[in-house]
């Protein structure tokens, strides 16, 4: 039964991939001499003039986003954004404009945590474009393609022989790094609905979380942990008594602290928002927007000293990663991916 639900998932995927590329090409949006050159609306710097319709890609997730290639001018390259209609993307726009402000506000105390803040705009309360993170992949994909193995993968792609795991410094030092910067963004955001399919890597390192359809504490998950945090992404950095796993616990206190420190511009960030109709901002059904702001205020726990939050957040860390439910829930997502 689940190989014959799986299979009508595949073919209805195929066909509405087919039929975008149908679409695309009989509109005349494919290349042109006398077609006009127009900016993209989440990178106005980068001029395209062009579709390539037989490149069209659609996603199995439950709205189906199609993956569009445009040809850049003047230039031998394309770009690629996510279109997504049936989905309102104004919280994930509202994720990504507080990622790129405590990205900046790690960085102002010389803290880069390989952060990879991408450009989301909403079009209307059911649609938008979503930037596509070249060379990425879900941990879902990479644990399955590569013996359940992170550091597998980045032997792959990124290997060097002589180097400690086989593998670049840099990628690994990218992984560790952008590992410690979602767990404490996440977890002041209060992420949830985190699953396999919306944690991300590059083939250089990077980490970074996708679909914000859930925030500020609610998740539609029993027991959720305060952030993700997997035995296999501990096992990337080359396991727990690894000095990698130490440098990770080390960067992450160092990111919560640092931000406790500016935690009044990402409220204020938020009370600006507080009328914009965000759902979990807006709309939450257990307070509203004041409320919600005061639960952000309670993750930042400003009653604290540094080197008591530093002890509070190892604990995170450490409930994070022993937490049973999540892994649960992940084999019951991926059942329901594949009945899709």
């Amino acid at each position: 039964m689940d190989v014959q639900l799986s299979y009508l998932s595949k073919a209805k995927q195929i066909a509405k991939e087919m039929h975008i590329r149908s679409v695309l090409a009989k509109e005349g949006y494919g290349p042109s001499p006398s077609r006009i050159s127009f900016p993209m609306p989440c990178a106005p710097e980068i001029m395209v003039n062009s579709v390539i319709p037989e490149k069209a890609k659609v996603f199995k997730s439950a709205v189906y986003p199609a993956l569009i290639e445009f040809n850049v001018e003047h230039v031998l390259k394309s770009y690629r954004v996510l279109m997504k209609t049936g989905d309102d993307l104004r919280q994930d726009q509202l994720a990504m404009m507080m990622t790129k402000l405590m990205d900046r506000l790690l960085k102002r105390v010389s803290l880069d945590l390989c952060i990879t803040p991408y450009s989301i705009i909403a079009t209307s309360p059911s649609s938008g474009i979503v930037e596509f993170v070249e060379q990425s992949m879900p941990l879902s994909a990479v644990l399955a393609n590569h013996n359940n193995s992170i550091l597998q993968f980045f032997q792959s792609y990124a290997p060097q022989k002589g180097a400690k795991y086989d593998v670049r410094p840099d990628v690994i030092s990218n992984f560790v790094r952008s590992v410690a910067g979602g767990c404490v963004l996440t977890y002041l955001m209060g992420v949830g609905d985190r699953h396999l399919d919306n944690l991300m890597i590059t083939k250089t390192g990077r980490f970074f979380h996708i679909d914000f359809g859930f925030m500020f504490g609610r998740d539609p998950k029993p027991l959720p942990p305060a952030f993700r945090l997997t035995q296999q992404m501990v096992d990337g950095m080359g396991g727990s008594e690894s000095a990698e796993y130490r440098q990770f616990c080390s960067l992450a206190c160092q990111a919560f602290n640092a931000l406790r420190k500016s935690a009044g511009l990402v409220l204020n960030l938020l009370h600006l928002m507080s009328d914009a109709g965000i759902e979990d901002l807006s709309n939450n059904p257990s307070a509203d927007a004041d409320g919600v702001i005061a639960k952000v205020e309670e993750r930042f726990r400003l009653d604290l000293t540094d080197e008591q939050a530093e002890r509070f957040f190892l604990t995170l860390i450490n409930d994070s990663l022993s937490a049973y439910a999540p892994r649960f829930m992940d084999i019951m997502h991926s059942i329901a991916v594949a009945r899709r």
